[in-house]
């Protein structure tokens, strides 16, 4: 998604535990949104949101 600006913006991504929705949640926060993950198993939610954390903070990118 090169040179999409969504600063400001904000996704609501679901069955982003896995697989598409891990990805989209990604390119989408390295866009700039404020992204949300909604899913079914917590344990799952919470490392995907570390795991991509670590992944913005360390310009993986």
């Amino acid at each position: 998604m090169k040179d999409v600006d969504l600063s400001g913006k904000r996704a609501l991504i679901t069955g982003a535990a896995s697989g598409i929705g891990i990805e989209t949640a990604r390119a989408l926060a390295l866009a700039g949104a404020e992204v949300t993950l909604a899913v079914r198993n917590t344990a799952a939610g919470h490392q995907t949101a570390a795991d991509n954390r670590a992944y913005l903070v360390e310009g993986v990118a």
